[in-house]
């Protein structure tokens, strides 16, 4: 049972899925075989690939996330960034709620801690905002 999908654009006969195992898989949709699966450290939250199917990002219940560079001839782990706070409440990380990008290197990720953080996938963090209202208390 797939719990979090991510389908890229229509001609890219791949799609990435993760489920509450800790392992995320590469499908081939058109022949319905596994490509690549690969164990991540934590739960997923959730998955989201780059308008150019470049990068693929993979949320955790623990507040990291996990990046790859990805083609479809090979897929290698880049690093893995920390969306948690340095000290406090929060200071052992939040679930990843969401990822977008916004454009093919740079990514909005939100967490559970009412944060949204502004990632370029070269560098890392680039910029932080707090104190959004969280109102499902997730």
């Amino acid at each position: 049972m797939f719990y979090f999908k991510c389908f890229p654009k229509k001609d890219y006969p791949h799609f990435a899925s993760g489920c509450l195992d800790n392992v995320f898989r590469i499908w081939n949709y058109q022949t319905g075989q596994k490509i690549y699966e690969i164990p991540v450290p934590n739960k997923i939250s959730c998955i989201k690939s780059s308008p150019n199917n470049s990068h693929l990002v993979i949320g955790m219940y623990n507040g990291k996330c996990v990046h790859y560079h990805y083609n479809l001839k090979e897929m290698k782990f880049r690093s893995i960034i920390k969306c948690r706070n340095a000290w406090g409440t929060f200071s052992k990380g939040r679930k990843v709620s969401g990822i977008s990008f916004m454009d093919t290197s740079r990514a909005i990720i939100t967490t559970c801690d009412n944060r949204i953080r502004i990632i370029d996938l070269n560098v890392n963090l680039i910029r932080k905002k707090n104190r959004y209202l969280n109102i499902k208390g997730i």
